[in-house]
């Protein structure tokens, strides 16, 4: 296989070099596209040096698959660059999310959406991919009326200017040297200091007072799970510098089985059950921090209503909730021949 990486040069791009060190995919030809600021870069691919080419039309000649590692904007440009000159691309961003005839894919939930005619697979939002896997056990189990999820979303998820600024925080943080300029958004008039702070933002505010990042989570869970149930999100910037964690009461249709709900949770693989109160076992961002798979833990019913159960999930957000999810998607069409590769 020839592949390409847009935004190779990324957190999230970086991750997913990483992540192709160790796959079954069978790569011949790996080749790194990023902005001009970036070509010519030199960067180890399997004791390889590889360099890092300028984004262009001609770039993506002879390319099986393409993944999208860069902005919406970029992607609006080169995804149907990439698919006319014969490549399937898997895009992180959100520019085609939401397009009713473009997948948008969590493997342990809905792989089987894709088909060998389609040539653009959409990767969620980060919140929204740890969020879809245990809703979908769930909703096999008992029919799901509404969700209300409170997101807890590390520095990380910002992109490098944020990690850096939070970074330059800790280290001034008695002589408050390092003036905000990043979060919540950083295009917006007011910045807030994220160290020793929780700031209830994440992008911008839509005309229903809701964010966009919040909005992201309600339409693209949806869209995963073909289900209309409601869902209500409140998305918050905390100072961790990895790792989202997700704070989840989901109220059902009939009465909740809490002996149901942990077999359907044990039962996937990628879903790991760190659920054990008395010796305060439950899920941290720490844990998830480098690792492929969802945490979940903190599982227990409503004291007041027994259809209501409420839970804590985490995933490391550059890894699950980004680069290993769409490499996820990318060995499951291979393994299961959907394109010819």
């Amino acid at each position: 296989m020839r592949i390409g990486i847009v935004g190779a040069t990324g957190i999230v791009g970086t991750k997913l070099i990483q992540l192709l060190e160790k796959t079954h995919l069978p790569i011949t030809e790996l080749r790194l596209i990023a902005s001009v600021h970036s070509s010519g870069k030199l960067i180890i691919f399997k004791e390889k040096l590889l360099e890092v080419y300028k984004i262009s039309a001609e770039v993506f000649d002879n390319l099986d698959l393409v993944f999208f590692m860069a902005s919406s904007d970029v992607a609006k440009e080169y995804v149907d660059v990439a698919i006319s000159k014969g490549a399937v691309v898997i895009d992180n961003s959100s520019a085609f999310r939401m397009k009713e005839n473009v997948p948008l894919v969590v493997p342990e939930v809905n792989q089987e959406v894709i088909t060998k005619n389609d040539r653009l697979i959409a990767n969620p939002n980060c919140s929204t991919i740890q969020l879809v896997v245990p809703l979908y056990l769930l909703s096999k189990i008992n029919q799901i009326k509404r969700v209300d999820v409170s997101t807890y979303q590390a520095v990380s998820g910002a992109g490098k200017e944020a990690i850096d600024e939070f970074i330059e925080q800790i280290k001034n943080y008695e002589t408050k040297k390092v003036k905000p300029q990043i979060l919540p958004v950083k295009d917006e008039l007011v910045h807030y200091e994220i160290i020793n702070n929780a700031i209830p933002q994440i992008d911008v505010f839509e005309n229903n007072n809701y964010t966009k990042e919040e909005m992201k989570v309600i339409h693209e869970s949806q869209k995963i799970l073909n289900k209309k149930m409601q869902i209500s999100c409140t998305a918050v910037r905390i100072p961790v510098l990895n790792g989202h964690s997700e704070s989840v009461t989901v109220t059902f249709e009939n009465e909740v089985s809490l002996n149901l709900v942990k077999e359907a949770f044990n039962e996937e693989k990628n879903l790991i059950v760190l659920d054990d109160p008395k010796n305060q076992v439950y899920p941290l961002a720490k844990i998830a921090n480098g690792k492929n798979e969802v945490f979940i833990g903190r599982v227990r019913k409503d004291i007041y209503a027994n259809n209501i159960l409420h839970f804590f999930v985490v995933a490391d957000n550059l890894l699950k909730g980004a680069a290993a999810n769409a490499l996820q998607i990318a060995e499951k069409c291979y393994s299961e021949k959907i394109y010819g590769w």
